[in-house]
């Protein structure tokens, strides 16, 4: 993979939505069991041979799982936080062909941006809580408490 610039898609959250589904069906759930273990070693194994990582999920957007929650698995694998969130930016950008559009901030770059209360390279479970996002250069959702200022 990583001689011939192949990205990897692990969709780690994937299996922890058939683990933690009590109600889902049982296959799904023994499949997760068994598939789990393997993708989180296959990643491993992948980050350490230099393999390009990228965020994917696999779910609705409606589900439990976000984006959020990959990037947090990433780093459990062994990403460090910023690997993990260029896994979600930068990298995923250069996987789909539109990181000279999008996927990081740089003067003429479409981007989203967001505001997490802690400094997500030292604590990246702060990803999980979004408190501000800007779309387009339109606040798109605001939690922010004026007294956190």
């Amino acid at each position: 993979m990583k001689k011939h610039g192949t990205f990897l898609v692990p969709t780690l959250t994937v299996h922890m939505r058939g683990l933690e589904n009590a109600e889902g069906p049982p296959e799904v759930t023994a499949r997760s069991r068994i598939n789990r273990p393997r993708n989180l070693e296959l990643t491993a194994r992948a980050m350490k041979l230099g393999v390009k990582i990228v965020t994917g999920s696999d779910v609705r957007y409606d589900d439990q799982f976000r984006v959020q929650d990959e990037v947090v698995e990433l780093v459990r694998v062994g990403l460090s936080p910023i690997e993990a969130i260029r896994a979600a930016t930068s990298r995923a950008a250069e996987c789909l062909m539109i990181d000279t559009r999008t996927g990081s901030i740089n003067a003429g770059l479409e981007a989203d941006l967001i505001v997490v209360e802690r400094d997500p390279t030292l604590d990246i479970e702060t990803l999980r809580d979004v408190l501000l996002v800007v779309n387009n250069g339109k606040i798109a959702v605001n939690r922010l408490n004026p007294e956190r200022l």
